[in-house]
């Protein structure tokens, strides 16, 4: 079946398979050009809180949010076409962060929820690991700090923050790469926000769900 009709009749049903007795039914969610998001991928990222808050700080931190956030996976992934490795260690990594943090028994009962195998879980690890790569080798180099910036938000951010907490303020050079991270991390997202919203005005982006599904 070709791709334009393997969509269309995604689109245009609902589809289902069977664990046991579990009947599972799955749903598109949105269609960035020829990739498929579906409902189920959208919840297991959600279950499996594969996007760190950070991530999400400028998002709702609802359904519609990390769709949004999986659009813009997809859509980096997809029209950048880069080839940047992702080797099977960061994704073993990836896994492992993700057992420390959730707790084995959690991992299993959500993996067990969604019928998923632990492979088929890495592969969402994947696509989060290639699209920051993507994000950084694209952006990471080109941002630049300098003195000036790095004064200015220690005397207009760290010094009143600590004061606020009646805590004397450490010296500036004690915190001078904090202080440059986060500048650096500023600036990245503003231009990571400008390039997506390019992207998304040059892509084919339907979204098929009009409300969360339960």
């Amino acid at each position: 079946m070709c791709l334009f009709l393997s969509v269309l009749f995604l689109m245009t049903s609902t589809f289902f398979s069977f664990s046991g007795s579990q009947e599972v039914i799955d749903r598109v969610a949105a269609v960035v050009n020829d990739y498929v998001i579906t409902l189920s991928d959208v919840k297991i990222v959600v279950s499996f809180n594969l996007f760190d808050e950070e991530e999400k700080e400028s998002q709702e931190k609802d359904f519609f949010g990390v769709l949004n956030l999986l659009i813009n996976q997809k859509l980096v992934i997809g029209l950048t076409q880069e080839s940047i490795p992702v080797e099977p260690e960061s994704v073993e990594a990836a896994y492992q962060s993700l057992l420390r943090k959730l707790g084995y028994k959690a991992v299993k009962t959500r993996l067990d929820l969604f019928g998923l195998q632990k492979e088929d879980l890495e592969a969402y690890l994947f696509e989060k690991i290639l699209f920051q790569r993507i994000i950084e080798d694209r952006f990471g180099l080109a941002v630049r700090v300098s003195l000036k910036e790095i004064e200015e938000f220690y005397r207009e951010k760290i010094v009143p923050a600590q004061k606020t907490k009646n805590i004397e303020p450490l010296p500036m050079m004690d915190v001078l790469e904090e202080i440059e991270s986060a500048i650096k991390k500023d600036k990245i997202s503003t231009l990571v926000g400008e390039w997506l919203n390019n992207l998304r005005r040059e892509a084919d982006i339907q979204i098929l769900i009009k409300e969360e599904t339960s």
